[in-house]
């Protein structure tokens, strides 16, 4: 089973706005740090240590056949080693997080290698990334990995099949270490998505790379049979982008003018365009909007504009906008006032957002534990998450 993930430069994109459910009182969460995929979230405590609730990968490890019969936890577990860490991000198949002196540890399945310790070996406890290398960023996608160095160098490793990994290979096979990303090309961020990655460089121009269905690789080729790449692709339309997040088949950027941009599988009206139709092409978000912050989940966006108010679009079927309904929008949809939440992250078919206070929220798809309400349920509006204390 694979599960959609979404990706974040450093655990959270940005800080935004959501409503949250004040209908019983609160108690400070004291979350430092969130990030979501598709069965399970994990945050930072003020402390740096890590927790993870839902269905963990290569916590539980071989998964059932029966969903049913998936052990999972709807309460925050930590990680164990009692490792501090500054930076974290989830995937599909495995967990990564940095330390302060930015060395990188994985940990989880490990099916492909996506944990990056030379082996195909799950693992529970955060296990070093060999090569002794510094990171500036690194993103957990669905069977692989990617980061970028402090001297700007792009590395994959993992799950090299139909070219995520951007080393020139299609070949369907695990690569347990990192391997340097082609191009010669000098990097700010790499995402890595389910099969497609994608990393914006110094300039701000946007590249993709992998799997290019439904047209995620923004080159303007037919959208539904544009041909894989195995190599950084240029993303067509010469915008700047300041930030990108990879959703599950398709892709949202953040030009330097405060605009976003998507492009790939627009379904279910995920690309906020107004239609359902695919792109191979960025195309501009419906409303008139600056925004200061965008992330993907399944098939769901959300991001928050420059005066602090959010909007979701896409997918809303498990409740994943917060906004009490359980219906889909083509365009941006207003789902709170400004100034409650200053980080939200979009995760699979869930959401969460964080205060000022480090209180954490989640809503959506819940019936794996992954809200942290100690609640196996959906949710389609926020509840709170317990605390990591």
């Amino acid at each position: 089973m694979r599960f959609p993930v979404v990706l974040a430069l450093f655990g959270e994109l940005g800080a935004v706005g959501a409503c949250i459910d004040t209908s019983e009182p609160a108690r400070s969460s004291h979350w430092v740090t969130l990030a979501a995929s598709g069965p399970y979230t994990c945050g930072l405590s003020p402390t740096s240590e890590a927790f993870c609730w839902g269905w963990v990968p290569g916590y539980y490890d071989p998964q059932p056949l029966e969903d049913s019969l998936i052990p999972k936890s709807a309460l925050p577990l930590p990680v164990p080693g009692g490792y501090r860490f500054t930076v974290i991000t989830v995937g599909d198949l495995s967990i990564c997080a940095l330390d302060a002196e930015r060395g990188a540890r994985c940990w989880g399945a490990n099916q492909w290698g996506e944990v990056g310790d030379s082996s195909f070996i799950a693992k529970r406890t955060p296990s070093p990334v060999v090569g002794d290398l510094r990171w500036r960023t690194i993103s957990a996608g669905g069977a692989h990995t990617c980061g970028v160095t402090v001297d700007n160098q792009a590395y994959c490793w993992g799950d090299e099949f139909r070219g995520a990994l951007g080393n020139g290979q299609l070949l369907f096979g695990g690569t347990p270490r990192p391997v340097a990303v082609l191009g010669n090309l000098s990097w700010v961020a790499v995402y890595a998505g389910i099969g497609t990655s994608c990393g914006i460089t110094i300039e701000g121009d946007a590249y993709c790379w992998g799997v290019n269905d439904y047209g995620m690789l923004g080159d303007s080729q037919p959208p539904v049979a544009g041909p894989d790449s195995a190599a950084p692709s240029r993303v067509v339309g010469n915008h700047r982008f300041t930030s990108l997040a990879v959703g599950t088949n398709h892709v949202c950027g953040l030009t330097q003018d405060a605009q976003v941009y998507c492009w790939g599988w627009n379904g279910h009206g995920q690309l906020g365009n107004g239609t359902t139709a695919a792109t191979s092409s960025p195309t501009l978000v419906n409303g008139d909007l600056r925004w200061a912050a965008i992330s993907l989940g399944n098939q769901h966006s959300c991001g928050q504009t420059t005066d602090g108010a959010v909007y979701c679009w896409g997918s809303n079927v498990r409740g994943q906008f917060g906004n009490d309904s359980t219906e889909d929008s083509s365009i941006p949809v207003r789902i709170a006032p400004p100034g409650v939440y200053i980080a939200i992250m979009a995760g699979g078919n869930h959401t969460c957002g964080r205060t000022a206070n480090g209180t954490a929220f989640c809503w959506g798809q819940g019936n794996y534990g992954q809200l942290g309400d100690g609640i196996f349920e959906d949710r389609s509006r926020p509840v709170q998450v317990a605390s990591p204390d």
